[in-house]
């Protein structure tokens, strides 16, 4: 089936096979019309974000997140079907749970510790994220731009619905979205290997659809998405046909609770040496970034190897504030000298997948008294129940 960029068709079946009136008609054509004039390179981003809260996009999230409508839309004929009524309490469920466990703890847990100089930042880079907006807007609420980067692919808004068993899509669809959310929900962090087999689906098929429920469930509103890339020259392009394939990016516009106006941009890219040397164009891009406050967490020890020392080096040096876990940059990297450094938690060795990347010199840290390290009250890493965080402030 030919993919579109956005729910178009999912619309079209909803307004047909919830019977819609031609009222629900007319309002579904200009969803359509509005989501085509808000992929369109000439954007009016002040018109796009006076409209957000009645936006195709945003009825699209909440719709996939499993909370209600906040106008009359094609959407909202479904949520007394059983189909959404039982993705809806699924993850109202999940989310009570992992509020109550995690993420509440974190976000106080930021706003005690970490400066306003980063919370409050223009510029937030995030590699080895993958789809992971949730704990990067938890953390740090009031940056105004968040670049995240990972191997997994951006994705398609669906066309789910049009063919002969619709609503068993719709239900299969759901399904993978759940399945999607185990380990970040449960355990703060995506695996890339499960990723890579959930988004082979036809309709769970990128980054994109996550984020979109991520924003939603931090009580975001999704005003606009627009797909972009990175040109040879490090300038970020409109992408709208998506013909251009390197570089594979999306944009999405979004108004916090406040109504103050943020965007995440997500790329797929492989940030390892001999990938990042010849992508010139990703190179100038995050040069172009200037300074940056940066995050890691669940990086999978990359920065540990020696193929990785281009983007380990590129934070080093463009970053502010960096915070991250055990698996992020070795900490020897991290000089008295150079950097102010704030240890939390606990460091335990690495889990059984990583018992290689086990730091002697943190381990010291960690126990030397005079460090004065904090608790946590919560989970968040590989070592769920052990968990550790750094923060390092550049001098």
């Amino acid at each position: 089936m030919k993919k579109v960029h956005f729910s178009i068709l999912l619309l079209t079946f909803l307004s047909l096979f919830y019977a819609c009136n031609s009222n629900n008609s007319s309002t579904q054509v200009n969803d359509q019309k509005n989501q085509k004039d808000s992929l369109a390179s000439s954007r009016d981003l002040t018109e796009v974000i006076r409209n957000a809260n009645t936006s195709s996009f945003n009825n699209f999230a909440r719709f996939i997140a499993g909370m209600k409508q906040t106008t009359e839309n094609n959407y909202s004929k479904v949520e007394k079907d059983s189909i959404w009524v039982f993705h809806s309490n699924r993850l109202n469920a999940k989310w009570r749970l992992m509020t109550n466990r995690r993420t509440a703890k974190l976000n106080q847990w930021a706003a005690k510790e970490v400066p306003n100089a980063m919370r409050e930042s223009d510029r937030l880079f995030y590699p080895f994220s993958g789809a992971d907006i949730l704990n990067a807007n938890l953390l740090f609420p009031n940056t105004k731009s968040y670049y995240l980067f990972g191997l997994e692919p951006v994705g398609y808004l669906p066309d789910i619905l049009l063919n002969a068993n619709a609503k068993d899509t719709l239900n299969h669809y759901f399904k993978s979205l759940d399945v999607s959310l185990n380990a970040i929900t449960n355990f703060s962090f995506f695996r890339t290997n499960s990723m890579k087999v959930d988004f082979k689906a036809d309709e769970l098929n990128g980054t994109i659809h996550l984020m979109l429920l991520f924003l939603s469930r931090n009580n975001n509103v999704i005003a606009d998405v627009h797909y972009v890339y990175i040109d040879d020259q490090g300038i970020q392009r409109d992408n709208v046909d998506r013909k251009v394939k390197n570089n594979d990016g999306v944009e999405i516009t979004f108004l916090d609770s406040a109504s103050q106006v943020h965007t995440v941009t997500y790329y797929s890219v492989n940030l390892d040496n001999t990938h990042l040397s010849k992508n010139l164009g990703l190179q100038q891009y995050i040069k172009n970034l200037g300074g940056f406050n940066s995050y890691l967490k669940a990086a999978s020890y990359l920065m540990h190897n020696s193929s990785f020392s281009e983007i380990r080096s590129t934070i080093l040096s463009q970053s502010k504030y960096l915070l991250q876990d055990d698996s992020g940059i070795p900490y020897h990297y991290f000089t008295p000298e150079q950097w102010t450094i704030n240890l939390y938690g606990d460091y335990v060795p690495p889990i059984t997948l990583f018992a290689n990347y086990y730091q002697k010199d943190l381990d010291s840290a960690y126990g030397d008294s005079a460090s004065r390290h904090k608790t946590l009250n919560f989970g968040i890493g590989y070592n769920f129940n052990n968990s550790n965080l750094m923060l390092f402030e550049k001098k």
